[in-house]
């Protein structure tokens, strides 16, 4: 596998993990998207991580090396817009794993991409629905959220507690309640079914969204 990024750390970080597990033989590069070698061995796998700023470019990389790849992942580290995302997978990516993650995360991801599948974040599934639904024009309600966001929306649209959202995304159940709070302004809503009707449709709230919500309540 070869992980190639913007930032020496990370990008070291993230080999330095698949490497320890004894199952990857990882490399690691180091240098812009445009500098990035256009030619890599057949059936290389390949992770990047390169910020949002670089990400135009990092479509252009992603088309030169996508017919010679076995897989093409990007790390989301939730610096990096769930739109621009979308724009990354359209250019030719297999999936998103999220980072920071385990070598276990990373093999059941590699593990869906060899069955045929996407792996994605749940937000990102989302959009992804939206845009076929709508024509490829996202809900443009999800454009004023941020990544974290984002995230926050889709656990709670899967019926999660404050609880169990702060679980899946490695935070307190504080601030699960301060993304909350910070959302209903920027949607223009007081309560999480409407920013959840917002962000989905009333025909998808009618149901599934309001056991959610009513978990949500529970806070517990």
């Amino acid at each position: 596998m070869t992980v190639i990024g913007r930032h020496a750390r990370k990008t070291g970080d993230f080999a330095a993990l698949l490497n320890s597990s004894g199952g990857f033989r990882c490399r690691a590069i180091t240098c812009l998207p445009d500098q990035a070698p256009r030619s890599l061995p057949k059936q290389t796998q390949i992770v990047f991580l390169f910020p949002e700023v670089d990400f135009h470019m990092t479509a252009s990389l992603i088309v030169a090396l996508r017919p010679r790849t076995r897989s093409l992942l990007l790390l989301d580290d939730l610096g990096v817009s769930r739109l621009v995302l979308l724009s990354a997978l359209e250019a030719g990516a297999d999936g998103i794993i999220a980072w920071p993650c385990s070598v276990h995360e990373v093999w059941r991801v590699l593990a869906v991409i060899e069955h045929g599948g996407t792996p994605l974040p749940p937000e990102l599934t989302t959009l992804l629905l939206d845009r076929l639904r709508q024509g490829r024009q996202v809900n443009p309600d999800w454009h004023r959220l941020t990544p974290r966001e984002a995230r926050v929306m889709a656990a709670v649209a899967d019926g999660l507690s404050y609880k169990l959202v702060a679980e899946r995304l490695g935070i307190t159940v504080g601030t699960v309640q301060n993304h909350l709070n910070n959302i209903y302004p920027k949607l223009g809503v007081h309560s999480c079914t409407s920013a959840l009707a917002k962000l989905y449709g009333t025909a998808t709230t009618e149901g599934s969204t309001d056991a959610a919500v009513k978990l949500v309540n529970r806070r517990t």
